[in-house]
Protein backbone atom coordinates (compact mmCIF):
# COMPACT_ATOMS: atom_id res chain seq x y z
CA UNK A 1 0.00 0.00 0.00
CA UNK A 2 3.10 2.52 0.47
CA UNK A 3 2.82 5.40 -2.08
CA UNK A 4 -0.67 3.87 -3.55
CA UNK A 5 -2.96 5.12 -0.68
CA UNK A 6 -0.34 7.73 0.75
CA UNK A 7 -2.23 10.39 2.56
CA UNK A 8 -5.44 9.19 2.35
CA UNK A 9 -6.28 6.90 4.74
CA UNK A 10 -4.85 7.45 8.37
CA UNK A 11 -3.55 4.82 10.94
CA UNK A 12 -5.56 4.88 14.15
CA UNK A 13 -4.33 1.40 15.80
CA UNK A 14 -1.01 0.20 14.81
CA UNK A 15 -1.01 -4.04 15.47
CA UNK A 16 1.66 -6.10 15.84
CA UNK A 17 1.23 -9.95 17.29
CA UNK A 18 3.75 -11.06 19.46
CA UNK A 19 1.81 -13.99 19.68
CA UNK A 20 4.21 -15.37 23.03
CA UNK A 21 6.85 -14.60 25.07
CA UNK A 22 10.79 -15.11 23.84
CA UNK A 23 11.59 -18.54 25.42
CA UNK A 24 8.40 -19.86 23.28
CA UNK A 25 8.66 -17.91 20.39
CA UNK A 26 10.51 -20.51 18.17
CA UNK A 27 8.31 -23.48 19.06
CA UNK A 28 5.29 -20.88 18.13
CA UNK A 29 5.84 -18.55 15.35
CA UNK A 30 7.04 -19.14 12.37
CA UNK A 31 10.73 -19.35 12.05
CA UNK A 32 11.38 -16.08 10.56
CA UNK A 33 9.66 -14.36 13.45
CA UNK A 34 11.81 -12.88 16.08
CA UNK A 35 10.96 -12.13 19.23
CA UNK A 36 13.21 -8.54 19.64
CA UNK A 37 12.35 -7.50 16.34
CA UNK A 38 8.58 -8.03 16.86
CA UNK A 39 9.42 -5.69 20.06
CA UNK A 40 11.21 -3.19 17.94
CA UNK A 41 8.77 -2.81 15.70
CA UNK A 42 6.14 -2.77 18.50
CA UNK A 43 8.68 0.44 19.85
CA UNK A 44 9.07 2.21 16.64
CA UNK A 45 5.37 2.21 15.63
CA UNK A 46 4.92 3.68 19.35
CA UNK A 47 6.90 6.76 18.40
CA UNK A 48 4.92 7.79 15.00
CA UNK A 49 3.19 11.03 15.59
CA UNK A 50 5.81 11.94 18.53
CA UNK A 51 4.68 9.05 20.74
CA UNK A 52 1.47 9.52 20.23
CA UNK A 53 0.40 6.64 18.11
CA UNK A 54 -1.71 3.87 19.91
CA UNK A 55 -0.06 0.24 19.50
CA UNK A 56 -2.11 -3.26 19.87
CA UNK A 57 -0.45 -6.95 20.33
CA UNK A 58 -2.02 -10.17 20.91
CA UNK A 59 -0.76 -12.81 23.02
CA UNK A 60 -1.89 -16.64 22.79
CA UNK A 61 -3.39 -18.20 25.96
CA UNK A 62 -2.64 -21.44 27.07
CA UNK A 63 1.04 -22.26 26.25
CA UNK A 64 2.25 -21.31 29.90
CA UNK A 65 3.57 -17.81 28.55
CA UNK A 66 2.02 -15.48 31.35
CA UNK A 67 4.06 -15.49 33.56
CA UNK A 68 5.30 -11.84 35.20
CA UNK A 69 9.09 -11.16 34.04
CA UNK A 70 8.28 -12.57 30.63
CA UNK A 71 5.56 -10.42 29.99
CA UNK A 72 6.96 -7.24 31.31
CA UNK A 73 9.01 -6.58 28.25
CA UNK A 74 5.77 -6.10 26.56
CA UNK A 75 4.75 -3.79 28.80
CA UNK A 76 7.64 -1.68 28.86
CA UNK A 77 7.34 -1.46 25.33
CA UNK A 78 4.81 0.66 26.27
CA UNK A 79 2.33 -1.11 24.11
CA UNK A 80 -1.54 0.32 24.87
CA UNK A 81 -3.50 -2.44 23.59
CA UNK A 82 -2.79 -6.42 24.68
CA UNK A 83 -5.09 -8.87 23.85
CA UNK A 84 -5.39 -12.26 24.97
CA UNK A 85 -6.48 -14.86 22.91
Amino acid sequence: MDGLFAGVFRLDVFAHNMETVERLTPFVRDTRAKYRQSLKVLRRAKMARRGKMVTKTSIMLGLGNLNGPEMSEVFTSKVLLLSFR
